[in-house]
């Protein structure tokens, strides 16, 4: 089994368990290729993202906002 189809099956498992669970996969392109996300830069190509992603959670009451900062080792 791929990594990418391990992990899916691992946030099926929790979903299920009643989890709230969000698996994103394959983010490196869309942020390191140039054209995708407006940015001149990665960092530029990020703070894209996160604008996008702090403008939709806006529209979402039945959820709190997402982080400003995520870092792996705090979870």
């Amino acid at each position: 089994m791929s990594a990418p189809a391990a992990a899916a099956e691992v946030a099926g498992e929790l979903h299920r368990a009643g989890g709230d669970v969000t698996l994103g996969v394959g983010c490196e392109l869309t942020v390191f290729m140039a054209g995708l996300v407006p940015g001149a830069d990665v960092a530029a190509r990020l703070a894209s993202l996160a604008a996008v992603a702090h403008a939709y959670a806006a529209t979402r009451t039945d959820r709190p906002p997402p982080p400003t900062r995520l870092v792996a080792a705090d979870h």
